[in-house]
């Protein structure tokens, strides 16, 4: 089997992959396929990494309104959108993963065998309290004995 068989090498400039990100974000009803791209691209650092470098070259240092490139601003735009859409993605789907962990930690601690060794816990714990209290007891009547007969 050949490279180009197993996988596709995606080869994009910043820009275009700002604009796709931007597109398919801003979709109505994106296809599964553009869905599962945009979730797929939110978890790749790299391609984040990508926009953040260029994202970092359009850096304008002017203050005079004369000397801006009304592109370059228009361009820095796409990238940092593209890159907030990327991080609220992931951030999602970090969300989504929490709230799945906590929903079936719940379910998996209100269960019956969990409500079931918690009471076998409690039984066993009552009887070492019990226990505990007699041997306590005990140690202090022998004391009380042990007193009596030394008077």
């Amino acid at each position: 089997m050949r490279i180009y068989e197993v996988a596709t090498v995606e080869r994009i400039s910043a820009v275009d992959l700002a604009q796709k990100i931007i597109r398919i974000y801003n979709m109505p009803n994106p296809t599964v396929a553009n869905y599962r791209w945009l979730l797929a691209k939110s978890e790749d650092e790299y391609a984040k990494h990508i926009i953040n470098k260029a994202l970092g070259r359009n850096y304008v240092d002017t203050y005079r309104l004369d000397d801006v490139d009304f592109y370059e601003l228009d361009r820095a735009s796409t990238l940092a959108q593209a890159l907030n859409i990327l991080n609220t993605v992931e951030h999602q789907i970090n969300l989504r993963a929490k709230s799945e962990i906590k929903q079936s930690t719940d379910e998996f601690l209100n269960s019956e065998e969990i409500k079931q060794l918690a009471k076998e816990k409690a039984y066993v714990d009552l009887q070492n309290a019990y226990a505990d209290k007699v041997a306590k007891s005990e140690a202090h009547v022998s004391s009380l004995a042990q007193l009596a007969t030394d008077i």
